[in-house]
């Protein structure tokens, strides 16, 4: 059973600012992460420290993909201000205790109940097993959303797949490897999900790479099959043109 004493060590904060924290939404794991610097600053009575990723992610017990969205998160907010220590790439962190000058996320908004239910029907969820040749109907086609290839990488992507280059795994060269030269044409969600899956299992499977290889070809191979499929239902439900109708006829009377 826990039982923390003051007199085995405390972080002072002054209650104005345990207020304005009370009153400011936070992500959760940008809120981990604030922690660990107030308690690696002002819990060893300091103004600022350099606090190293691998600290981060003994402290917060998250991952090191996830810490760095969560820190970027709270310099977005002006609530931490990082510092570069010297020449090398230890970084030192300071709590911005002016509270007037944070910048908080805009509250959530509460949607009516009516468009609630409309946004529930439109989010129905995927089948839990991947259609296979045999089972894959028109309404099927219907249940799987298209990946759309954004205009252009999101952040979030951009971070995990640099850390898992530094790791080794560089996802483009990968994928290009796997699927003949077809890197370019598959969508961010399918290559995140492969970074994903790297990320998450690197440490549990010993030789990584080969299983790495299934996945790829796996999830391409899925989305290429369901991209034809769908093409195809779009192209024959796109009416004739005058032309079209012409030779189609020509071919018939010979």
């Amino acid at each position: 059973m826990a039982n923390p004493q003051k007199e085995n060590g405390y972080t002072p904060i002054a209650n104005d600012i345990q207020d304005a924290l009370c009153r400011t939404r936070i992500p959760g794991q940008a809120r981990q992460v604030l922690d660990v610097i107030i308690r690696k600053t002002w819990g060893w009575r300091k103004t600022s420290d350099a606090i190293s990723l691998s600290q981060l992610v003994e402290m917060t017990g998250m991952k090191k993909y996830d810490i760095i969205p969560a820190r970027k998160k709270l310099i977005q907010m002006n609530m931490i201000i990082v510092a570069q220590k010297g020449n090398g790439d230890d970084l030192t962190y300071a709590f911005q205790k002016n509270y007037d000058e944070w910048v908080p996320l805009p509250k959530k908004a509460t949607l009516p109940k009516k468009a609630k239910t409309v946004a529930q029907e439109g989010n129905k969820s995927l089948p839990k097993t991947p259609p296979t040749k045999e089972t894959y109907t028109k309404e099927t086609i219907k249940t799987i959303s298209k990946p759309v290839m954004p205009a252009e990488l999101s952040e979030s992507f951009i971070e995990k797949a640099k850390i898992a280059g530094q790791l080794g795994f560089n996802v483009y060269q990968q994928v290009n490897r796997y699927t003949k030269g077809k890197c370019n044409s598959i969508p961010e969600v399918v290559m995140g999900e492969i970074v994903d899956e790297f990320l998450k299992h690197r440490e549990a499977i010993k030789d990584i790479f080969p299983y790495m290889a299934r996945v790829i070809q796996e999830k391409s191979r899925r989305y290429f099959s369901e991209k034809n499929v769908a093409d195809h239902e779009a192209i024959k439900k796109q009416p004739m043109n005058v032309g079209d109708i012409m030779r189609q006829l020509a071919g018939a009377s010979a």
